[in-house]
């Protein structure tokens, strides 16, 4: 994700049907090391774009959290 490189364990997404060599090139969505399951270009897409939107969201409220707190004088009524 956003061009790291990681070694994965593909155990749990290979088979007779679909050996080691037939993961090379797909999508696959990776938990703690692990690829989970295949997945295709699309859902990758819509993926990608969520996880997007999830790492604005938490710089916006990095930058709140680190905002000066209300001040108590001035509270609304």
């Amino acid at each position: 994700m956003g061009g790291v490189r990681r070694t994965i364990n593909v155990a749990f997404i290979v088979d007779d049907d679909h050996p080691v060599q037939a993961c090379l090139g797909e999508w696959v969505l990776v938990h703690i090391g692990f690829a989970m399951s295949r997945i295709d270009a699309q859902e990758a897409e819509r993926t990608l774009a969520l996880l997007a939107e999830l790492g604005e969201a938490q710089a916006e409220m990095a930058a709140m959290a680190g905002s000066p707190p209300p001040d108590k004088d001035h509270r609304p009524a």
